[in-house]
């Protein structure tokens, strides 16, 4: 099989070339991708995506990840107003980064935390529990 290039049409897709028909015609299949899918319909025309929202709750997540996030997304809107659109993308794409880690940071960072506090309070409750009966 051959790879073909994409064209304007299919901007993210990769086109197969699979054997011609008997009629001698060539025939092309789509292959796409799911995550470059997904990123290319978040894009509008084109510009890149800011992610704002996301990076602004990335920031509770994980400060130090939150703020480039933030700052990067504030970069993308601007290249998208004055149509720097290559720009746009390039940031866009670093911020969808920062934010997927960060997120991901937080999450694991939460699940620690509810740990460690659920494994204290019940060694506190069984401390507690030992004394009360200690004391009869």
């Amino acid at each position: 099989m051959a790879i073909a290039k994409a064209t304007s049409q299919q901007p993210l897709s990769l086109l197969i070339h699979n054997k011609p028909p008997a009629n001698g015609k060539t025939t092309y299949h789509r292959s796409v991708f799911f995550i470059l899918q997904a990123m290319e319909s978040q894009s509008d025309n084109g510009k890149g995506r800011s992610w704002l929202a996301w990076s602004i709750v990335s920031l509770f997540f994980c400060l130090p990840l939150g703020i480039p996030a933030v700052i990067l997304s504030v970069y993308i809107r601007k290249d998208n107003g004055i149509n720097n659109y290559r720009s746009a993308k390039k940031k866009s794409t670093a911020v969808l980064t920062l934010n997927i880690i960060s997120t991901v940071l937080g999450g694991i960072t939460i699940l620690m935390v509810i740990g460690v506090a659920s494994i204290f309070l019940s060694c506190a409750a069984i401390c507690a529990a030992n004394n009360t009966i200690n004391r009869k």
